[in-house]
C-alpha cells in the first residue's frame, strides 16, 4: 500500500515539474484580466522588451522564461496556460495577462489588424443592427452636438467639441479569430469601437490614423465616450 502511495505522488511530481518546465514565455500583446490594459511583448536574444503603450523598459534574462528590469526589481516570466506574470524578486505581488494576440498570429478572414500606442489590436466590421445611427452628446437635458454618426456600411462621422465632423471608417474590436470583445458589467455590456480617421482632423484626430473608443451598450441606450447617446 505503501509503494502505490510512493509512486502516486511520484508520478504527481513528475507531471507537476513537466507542466511546470514546458510553460514558455511567448512574444505578442498579452491583456489583463478585465481586458482593459494591453501590454506588447518582444524578445530579443538575452532581452525582453516590455511596451505599456507608453513607454518600453528592457528586461534581462536570469533564468529560462523569466526576465528582470534591475532598475524597479520587477520580474516577468511565463506563467501557466501561456500567461504573462508580473511580480517582484519579494514575490509580494502578482499581476497575470493572458494572451490577445500572438506575435506571429495571422487574423482570421475578415479581421483586421492594427496599430494603437505601439500595441497591436484586431477589430472587425459591425453585425448588430444596434449600434448604427447618431449619438448626441447631452447638455442640461438636451441632447445636441458634438455628434457621432454610424453608418451600416462602415462609414460615418465623429465630431469634436466646438469642431466639425470628421469623415470616419470603423469597426468593433475582436479578437485575432473574429469574436467580438466586450466586457459583461452591472448595467449591461462595454465594447470597443475602433475608427479610422478621414480628412479634415489634424491635431489629435490626424487622417489615416486610428483610435479605440469606450462604447457602453445598456438595454435603453448606447454611449460612446461615456457622453455621446443614442437610445435603443
Amino acid at each position: 500500500m505503501k509503494t502505490s502511495r510512493f509512486f502516486a505522488a511520484a508520478t504527481i511530481l513528475v507531471l507537476t515539474a513537466s507542466s511546470i518546465f514546458s510553460q514558455t514565455l511567448e512574444p505578442g500583446v498579452y491583456e489583463s484580466a478585465d481586458k482593459v490594459t494591453h501590454v506588447t511583448v518582444k524578445l530579443s536574444g538575452n532581452k525582453l522588451l516590455f511596451n505599456d503603450g507608453r513607454d518600453t523598459s528592457e528586461y534581462l534574462k536570469i533564468a529560462e522564461n523569466k526576465y528582470l528590469w534591475k532598475e524597479y526589481s520587477l520580474i516577468l516570466m511565463a506563467g501557466e496556460n501561456g500567461k504573462l506574470v508580473m511580480t517582484n524578486q519579494e514575490g509580494s505581488f502578482k499581476t497575470e495577462y493572458g494572451m490577445y494576440a500572438p506575435a506571429n498570429g495571422q487574423p482570421a478572414p475578415g479581421v483586421m489588424a492594427f496599430t494603437w500606442h505601439d500595441n497591436r489590436y484586431y477589430a472587425a466590421p459591425n453585425k448588430d443592427p444596434r449600434f448604427t445611427g447618431t449619438y448626441k452628446t447631452e447638455d442640461e437635458g438636451k441632447f445636441g452636438p458634438p455628434l457621432v454618426h454610424l453608418d451600416a456600411n462602415g462609414s460615418g462621422s465623429f465630431q469634436m467639441h466646438g469642431g466639425t465632423p470628421i469623415p470616419i471608417t470603423w469597426w468593433m474590436e475582436t479578437s485575432i479569430t473574429g469574436e467580438v470583445r466586450k466586457i459583461k458589467g452591472a448595467r449591461g455590456d462595454r465594447y470597443t469601437l475602433v475608427v479610422k480617421y478621414g480628412p479634415g482632423g489634424g491635431g489629435n484626430y490626424p487622417e489615416g490614423s486610428f483610435d479605440r473608443m469606450q462604447f457602453d451598450v445598456w438595454p435603453d441606450k448606447a454611449v460612446i465616450l461615456g457622453e455621446r447617446v443614442k437610445p435603443l
